[in-house]
């Protein structure tokens, strides 16, 4: 009588599981970053209608607007959502100002109670120019801890 062989030996199955774990050692920490940008992503947009009312004022009356120009502060606030628990403008000067925003206690891990500002300066070509960072080139610093630099979207860099 002849005996056949049918399905894995217990090496294959080891080789398979070791497999499967190599690659979910890799692509768990990858999703987690993507999870995290994604939200950061979303805090942007978050600004982006006081990105544009910034821009609007600016090309009215040509300087940006003072430090209590927008009624911001804690949410809830036109400017937050469920992952964003602060935003503040802060109008230093006529050519500097950052848009500070704060991460809530339910956004990622990775970003949880975290922030940066997003500074624009007023070049003398009259422009205004974004950059996202914890410390301002005006000076101003992100008084909590900031979100990492890695985290920022490529074009807020």
């Amino acid at each position: 009588m002849k005996r056949f062989n049918s399905g894995f030996t217990l090496i294959e199955l080891m080789i398979v599981v070791a497999i499967i774990g190599i690659l979910a050692a890799i692509a768990i920490p990858q999703y987690n970053n993507y999870v995290a940008r994604a939200q950061v992503s979303e805090g942007l947009a978050v600004l982006a209608p006081m990105k544009s009312e910034i821009a609007e004022y600016d090309s009215v009356e040509g300087v940006l607007p003072p430090a209590d120009y927008f009624s911001t502060g804690a949410a809830p606030s036109p400017y937050s959502s469920n992952l964003v628990d602060y935003v503040h403008w802060s109008g230093m000067s006529a050519v500097n100002g950052a848009i500070g925003i704060e991460f809530s206690s339910s956004a990622h891990e990775l970003i949880k109670d975290k922030g940066f500002y997003l500074c624009v300066t007023k070049s003398s070509g009259q422009s205004l120019t974004w950059l996202c960072t914890d410390t301002c080139p005006s000076g101003i610093t992100w008084g909590g801890t900031p979100v990492d630099t890695e985290l920022l979207p490529s074009g807020c860099k």
